[in-house]
């Protein structure tokens, strides 16, 4: 995490390696004060389907996600919307 691209978002930041894998691997950093388990496991399926609809878009990576608090407040659309925002410099 320390030598990839590091992009953010109010919602979450987004760590790319820089190294190129056989696959896309996505990590999810989702801490206590996020919310409670109820909250923190929805945010981590939102991610995952959101995460599974850009694999064909995004480079063979490993992408680490770390959740800010403020996600567990918004929208399925924002997180969308943020995902992608914060992807683009890494894309193609």
């Amino acid at each position: 995490m320390r030598t990839g691209i590091r992009t953010a978002a109010p919602e979450f930041s987004v760590f790319v390696s820089k190294e190129a894998t056989p696959e896309i691997r996505f990590g999810f950093i989702i801490s206590k004060a996020v919310g409670n388990a109820v909250t923190r496991n929805r945010i981590k399926r939102q991610l995952r389907a959101i995460a599974a609809g850009a694999v064909s878009t995004l480079p063979k990576r490993d992408i680490v996600i770390r959740v800010n608090p403020k996600a567990a407040n918004g929208r399925f659309e924002d997180l969308v919307n943020a995902f992608e925002q914060s992807l683009v410099d890494v894309r193609g």
